[in-house]
């Protein structure tokens, strides 16, 4: 038994028209969930496996002697077909064991194709992914080879019909079978002695030198009491182990579902899924936990990016609000400044004179547009000199320009008095390094900003270039 999650399934006749499926979720050998419930209602495991009774299921050990181990499948089919079992497609399965050098020894076991069918329709098939399809027959020796690999009789009762088995190392070695019957002899005792009789007449035949002693009694027979087969001490202590080889199971679930736990340990090789449909099986069962551990990264992934998403929307939002606020500034400020013929015309009149003087304006006022702190607007500049007339360079005024040896520079201030203080006292220390000041005046109006107010006396040489 493997350690991973496994749903065994069999199916359930209860009189109506309405199947039940009766299952048992086990881990480790650990039954961990059972129950009965409508076969679309199973739970799910990445591993099923499902049993079921055919009235035409066929049991026989015989032995073929084969070129090719890789033909005894056909070989199989041919002596089942020569042994005139069926008149309708079958299918068949097999365990083999070589014998001799290209002799094996071949324990078949099959039932009709329609009766598949039947099944796979009444299974989920589609929901659940069914690795394994067996007869109840070989679910119940594997069962019983758990405890003993030696001959045993079972005597089985499932849906009224009473079916005897002769069972060796996991092997049905003989069946027989007694249907449900209305008329006289159809008594429970007397059913249970027929099939008996047959099992015990094949036991002579197959065992002769060893006998059979072993004789459980499962299925619905558990618990019959007297009507059942008195088993012996050594089968009632076999009886009592299988009760216990599931934990978590209540009672004697085990012996009255005999094949429905058997489908734990039933080998491969009795299964009756065609091996395209078993490849199916086993690649949903690992797209299963594949796609359980995308899943899992997809929906980490998917946190993450939603996650990294409005991190990105918070700065895209800080980012426009700020943004909006410098275009504001800067609509603001562009008001204020020359307009660009404003500036060509006082670049062509300095240029003109440039060769007149030591003081270029151009030099100057870039000196001061550096100068300028943040907070601070130069809401008007005046150039006066004394062969030239006086000039104003503001937004709303076109200038004329001379060379200047005064110049008047007026700053908007923002911010309260304390601030504009300051920042007018760190203006005037940088301006006194290149020019003279003079009627240097700081006005504060409540509710407003600063106006400071200044007058320039460039050093010699201080802008000449």
């Amino acid at each position: 038994m493997g350690l991973g999650k496994q749903l065994l399934v069999t199916l359930v006749d209860n009189g109506t028209t309405a199947l039940l499926a009766r299952y048992a979720l086990v881990r480790g050998g650990k039954v961990i969930a059972e129950g009965e419930c409508a076969p679309g209602d199973l739970p799910y495991a990445p591993e099923a496996r499902a049993v079921f009774f055919s009235r035409s299921g066929y049991f026989d050990r015989v032995e073929a002697e084969v070129r090719n181990a890789r033909t005894l499948p056909f070989q199989a089919r041919r002596l089942i077909e020569g042994a005139l079992v069926f008149n309708e497609p079958f299918k068949a399965c097999f365990a083999s064991s070589e014998v001799s050098a290209g002799r094996y020894r071949l324990d078949l076991a099959a039932v009709a194709d329609a009766e598949i069918r039947e099944v796979l329709e009444a299974l989920p098939t589609t929901n659940v992914p069914f690795s394994r399809l067996v007869l109840a027959e070989t679910a119940i020796a594997a069962l019983v080879n758990m405890e003993t690999d030696e001959p045993a009789g079972v005597l089985w009762m499932r849906g009224g019909v009473v079916v005897g088995l002769l069972v060796e190392k996991g092997v049905v070695r003989a069946r027989a079978m007694d249907r449900p019957a209305s008329v006289a002899g159809g008594e429970l005792g007397i059913r249970l002695e027929r099939v008996w009789g047959s099992v015990a007449a094949a036991a002579r035949r197959l065992f002769p030198d060893r006998g059979v002693t072993l004789s459980l009694t499962l299925g619905e027979l558990v618990g019959k009491g007297g009507e059942a087969q008195k088993a012996d001490a050594p089968s009632r202590a076999i009886e009592a182990r299988l009760a216990r080889r599931f934990p978590g199971v209540g009672g004697n679930a085990v012996l009255v579902w005999p094949e429905l736990y058997g489908l734990a340990v039933v080998p491969a090789c009795y299964s009756l899924l065609d091996p395209g449909y078993q490849e199916e099986a086993l690649v949903s069962r690992y797209a299963t936990w594949v796609g359980g551990a995308l899943l899992a990264c997809g929906v980490a992934a998917t946190a993450a990016a939603f996650w990294q998403y409005l991190n990105w929307q918070q700065a895209q939002a800080s980012f426009a609000s700020r943004n909006a606020k410098l275009d504001a500034d800067y609509a603001a400020v562009k008001q204020k400044l020359p307009s660009p013929e404003q500036l060509a015309a006082l670049e062509q009149r300095l240029n003109k004179q440039s060769g007149e003087t030591d003081f270029r304006v151009d030099v100057f006022l870039a000196w001061v547009s550096r100068l300028t702190p943040e907070g601070a607007l130069i809401r008007s500049l005046g150039v006066t000199g004394d062969s030239a007339p006086s000039v104003q360079v503001q937004p709303a005024s076109a200038p004329s320009v001379s060379v200047p040896p005064v110049v008047t520079i007026e700053w908007e201030v923002r911010g309260d008095y304390v601030g504009a203080e300051k920042l007018t006292a760190d203006l005037l220390v940088k301006l006194g390094a290149r020019t003279h000041l003079s009627n240097s005046k700081l006005e504060y109006k409540p509710g407003g900003n600063a106006i400071f107010t200044t007058v320039l006396a460039p050093l010699a040489g201080a802008f000449k270039e």
